[in-house]
């Protein structure tokens, strides 16, 4: 077995740690020496925890070099093996499972594993469209390096997890017939009611983004709103609802909301009116819509600070958000719903509220 520098071994051997130069000593009983490994392990004449006297490997000639040499073989294999252990048994089975796994066992990652694991969750659409040797040029780190990211979390191989990938970002049906007529197949869905599976999937994202919200964060938002001296409201395609109903609470609580929209063609222009005095409260889910990308570039470009409700998928615009709300829709037949979306844009406009009438009126 090998330890740790200075653990005493069975026959008295100690291992420890030097500079790290190559040499080779015999020992000799005048004057104690040790022997120097290439790499920097170091085998010493010591005494074990008995009291007896260690074996001194310099006085076997020519044989300590072997020996010497199966440590520094068995002490690397077992660093290299646990960079490399397998983390996850069973693959994630959704792109929302297998980011939050990349997640919590990032730190587990060996360093190249972690820059693969960066990408994926800073860009899952290169991961999705790319080839290997593409991605670790653009990286780079070894082809080889990707089997080793993809088996470390539970997949045969790389081209098993980048499948998932592309389901989510390239092969998915816009067509919403198509969805369902794919469900109709899946064997899992079978004997569902459907009007319980969407029921479940919005009670469960409401108690996720329960947990999950940070009052901290929510207060942070309020005092950013409370302070604008206007708020622009921006959503598109399935988020666009969403942003209609924040804009209707806070134009009821009485703030200087206004909507951003491509109506009439007049995004655009709208966007020169953004500056750092007011806030951008957005809604937007990946994929992010060409729009949404033009408006927070245009509000980067200003210092207009922004609040954003999106999903945990890395933006990469994620940096330049003052506030963002990371929420988990329910799901079900590839159909997301706007259920925690809703719940936080009520709870974030009557928070908001609260804190309105615990100011000073002007007459006080």
């Amino acid at each position: 077995a090998i330890g740790r520098s200075g653990d005493v071994l069975d026959g008295g051997v100690r291992l420890g740690h030097c500079a790290g130069y190559r040499a080779f000593h015999r020992a000799t009983p005048e004057r104690e020496k040790s022997t120097t490994l290439s790499g920097g392990a170091v085998l010493a004449r010591s005494h074990n925890p008995s009291g007896h006297q260690g074996v001194d490997l310099g006085r076997f000639g020519a044989n300590s070099r072997y020996w010497l040499w199966c440590c520094q073989v068995v002490y690397f294999t077992k660093v290299i093996s646990l960079a490399n252990r397998v983390l996850l048994f069973d693959p994630p089975g959704t792109i929302g499972a297998l980011q939050e796994a990349m997640q919590v066992h990032f730190g587990a990652f060996s360093p190249r594993v972690q820059e693969i694991a960066s990408l994926a969750m800073r860009e899952p659409l290169r991961i999705a469209t790319e080839s290997v040797t593409a991605l670790s040029l653009h990286i780079g780190v070894p082809p080889s390096t990707f089997t080793r990211f993809a088996q470390v979390l539970g997949f045969p191989n790389f081209k098993t997890m980048q499948a998932m990938f592309k389901a989510q970002y390239v092969d998915r049906p816009r067509d919403y017939l198509e969805r369902v007529r794919q469900s109709r197949l899946d064997a899992s869905l079978q004997g569902h009611v459907l009007h319980e599976d969407f029921a479940h999937a919005a009670q469960e994202a409401i108690r996720i983004t329960a947990l999950e919200l940070s009052n901290a964060k929510l207060q942070q938002a309020v005092a950013l709103l409370r302070e604008a001296s206007e708020i622009w409201i921006h959503g598109v395609r399935r988020a666009f609802p969403v942003a209609v109903y924040l804009h209707y609470l806070l134009l009821k609580v009485g703030l200087p909301a206004s909507l951003l929209d491509g109506n009439g063609g007049f995004l655009t222009p709208s966007l020169c009116r953004l500056h750092a005095r007011g806030v951008l409260l957005m809604v937007t889910y990946s994929p992010h819509a060409q729009e949404s990308e033009q408006v927070i570039s245009q509000a980067t470009l200003t210092g207009t600070p922004v609040i954003a409700i999106s999903d945990p998928m890395p933006s990469p615009h994620a940096k330049d958000m003052a506030v963002r709300f990371e929420i988990r829709e329910g799901e079900v037949m590839g159909f997301r719903s706007l259920s925690a979306s809703m719940y936080l844009a009520q709870t974030l406009a009557v928070a908001l509220a609260q804190d309105l009438t615990d100011l000073p009126t002007s007459d006080q």
